[in-house]
């Protein structure tokens, strides 16, 4: 392996550092009412401190208007979804509990590092695809080993049929005699030349078919797949290679080989491609397909395979629910119910404006989403990779989101108008639960009823300083024997719910749940009372800080010539 820059990166992200050590919580049976436990509402008000959006799903031009998206509403009326707050909350309760992380998906990733800066990632590239050799001035040279056949759908499965091979090769090289950047010459045989644009395919008179993958700088050819060899030979593409291979959304070329395929009468025998076959560490046969020779492979491990974490049911899964699956063969309702939020009188708007370029999640980027605290950089073929842990963005001012000038514009490639609200605009919703324990119950107050200067994130386009707000919460328990055993209150003028105003037990219950993570997480010896001077919450302090902003060169994305390089990212308390 290679060794680290000693560089610094910097993102408008960071993680706060995934636990090893997981608290285990109890599953309760949900259908009855207990003593010792709790239900109720927190009502709570969000007062917007930076411009918001979350988007509807559709986009204007779709529809005939411009390409801008406006703010979610339901027939007109604008509301931030109990969704969005309710995945934003128990991502804070599994950082403060000590939970696993589970938001993520357990994806194989994919990427292509033949010519990448740093060794480690050259060479792991090179190991899988190509082999190695000296030509006859002792120069090193390498050969493709990947191999031509045919991506075909036969019934409601995917298969891959090997082409024929002559020599040991299913597919040839044609040499380019004409490459500008709208199309490429290459000379198929003696007397014929062929002509496309890049990622193209064009069917030869032989029934073999040549592949145009693109214009790369110094390149001498494109490749000529034989004709398709026996079906007998077929490959099943399985389910998870096709889910990997859709969910790769760093493809730059918009070649969907699936979907290809999906069309029958535009490829009979099956849409040419280039794949590997690979095995998991159970064995199990996989394979990795693309449009060109050299396409973007997937890791050996997955992405769940770098989270390392105790097995427990914990306190975050309890309390928001756990989806059933194969795996666990466990699953259960979430105790916690967001309702979305309505605003507080007339919405104030920002201008509509074409939000910066966002830089989309990138998990790909091993030196930023891998801990990287060793002398070499890791990858998630390491079995000893780990995840760096729950990704959070910085506060920012919120005042320079959008671009300024049309050169600015002229010069992106994508343009997305926005119509975010403004600071200031005041929404209310409530939190609904039933049946939590003390500890459950602090947990979901501490994660809403933050600290003076701390504030939540939300929405799209927060690494642009989008998303920040406040939320302040009153507490009302329900009295569940009053509930049910009265019809009416004291002076029968209205119904009885059993619910009473105990905003003054806030600090009780989170004052409860500190003294419990302590009490889990702290050696015995340790006098220290301030939960918010234990090495995680500090981390997380930092990021939800809404007033001590970070100069912003330290959270800015970097520009591709740096984060070329693969430096590190630092934790949140390593920035200075």
């Amino acid at each position: 392996m290679s060794k680290q820059n000693s560089n610094k990166a910097t993102a408008p992200y960071n993680f706060i550092p995934l636990n090893k050590k997981v608290i285990g919580a109890e599953i309760i049976n949900q259908y009855k009412f207990y003593d010792d436990r709790y239900n109720g509402t927190i009502k709570c008000q969000l007062k917007t401190i930076t411009p918001i959006f979350i988007g509807n799903d559709e986009i204007n031009k779709a529809i005939g208007g411009d390409s801008s998206q406006d703010f979610f509403n339901i027939e007109g009326k604008y509301l931030i979804p109990g969704s969005s707050i309710k995945g934003m909350l128990r991502t804070l309760v599994e950082i403060v509990s000590y939970s696993k992380l589970t938001q993520f998906n357990d994806e194989y990733l994919y990427y292509r590092t033949f010519a990448d800066e740093n060794k480690t990632m050259r060479e792991l590239y090179k190991r899988d695809m190509v082999e190695e050799y000296k030509d006859d001035k002792n120069n090193n040279k390498y050969n493709p080993i990947t191999k031509g056949g045919y991506l075909k759908k036969i019934g409601l499965n995917y298969y891959i049929i090997p082409a024929k091979e002559i020599n040991n090769k299913s597919y040839h090289n044609v040499k380019i005699v004409d490459n500008d950047q709208n199309e490429v010459t290459v000379k198929v045989c003696e007397n014929e030349r062929k002509t496309g644009k890049p990622f193209s395919i064009h069917k030869l008179d032989n029934n073999e078919y040549l592949v145009i993958s693109g214009k790369i700088n110094n390149k001498l050819s494109e490749r000529v797949i034989h004709e398709i060899g026996g079906i007998e030979k077929q490959i099943l593409v399985t389910r998870e290679d096709i889910i990997s291979y859709r969910e790769d959304k760093n493809r730059n070329v918009k070649i969907d080989l699936l979907k290809l395929a999906d069309n029958e009468n535009n490829y009979p025998d099956g849409v040419p491609c280039f794949f590997r076959v690979w095995s998991t560490e159970n064995g199990t046969k996989r394979v990795n397909f693309g449009h060109t020779v050299m396409f973007r492979k997937s890791y050996n491990r997955s992405i769940g395979l770098s989270i390392k974490q105790e097995n427990k049911i914990d306190i975050a899964e309890v309390m928001f629910g756990k989806i059933y699956n194969d795996k666990s063969k466990q699953g259960w309702k979430g105790r916690v119910a967001v309702t979305d939020a309505y605003p507080n009188g007339k919405i104030k708007f920002e201008t509509k404006q074409i939000i910066k370029t966002l830089g989309s999640p990138k998990p790909t980027s091993v030196q930023l989403y891998i801990d990287q605290s060793g002398k070499n950089l890791k990858t998630y073929n390491d079995s000893d990779a780990q995840i760096r842990g729950h990704k959070m963005y910085w506060h920012r001012s919120g005042k320079n989101w959008a671009y300024e000038t049309q050169e600015d514009i002229n010069n992106r490639n994508i343009e997305q108008k926005i119509h975010p609200i403004s600071k200031d605009n005041v929404f209310n919703f409530e939190i609904k639960f039933n049946n939590l324990s003390e500890i459950e119950l602090g947990a979901l107050l501490f994660v809403v009823d933050l600290p003076e200067g701390l504030a939540h994130k939300l929405g799209k386009g927060k690494s642009r300083g989008l998303g920040s707000v406040k939320i302040s919460a009153k507490l009302n328990l329900i009295d569940i024997n009053e509930r049910y055993t009265k019809i009416f209150n004291e002076d029968l003028t209205s119904w009885e719910f059993g619910s009473k105003d105990t905003n003054d037990k806030i600090i009780e219950f989170k004052s409860a749940f500190e003294e419990f993570i302590k009490s889990k997480i702290l050696d015995k010896t340790d006098t220290n009372n301030d939960i918010w001077s234990m090495d995680r919450f500090k981390e997380l302090k930092l990021m939800l800080d809404v007033h001590n902003l970070q100069k912003e060169e330290k959270i800015e994305y970097m520009p591709l010539k740096e984060f070329r390089k693969r430096n590190i990212l630092p934790n949140p308390d390593k920035l200075d």
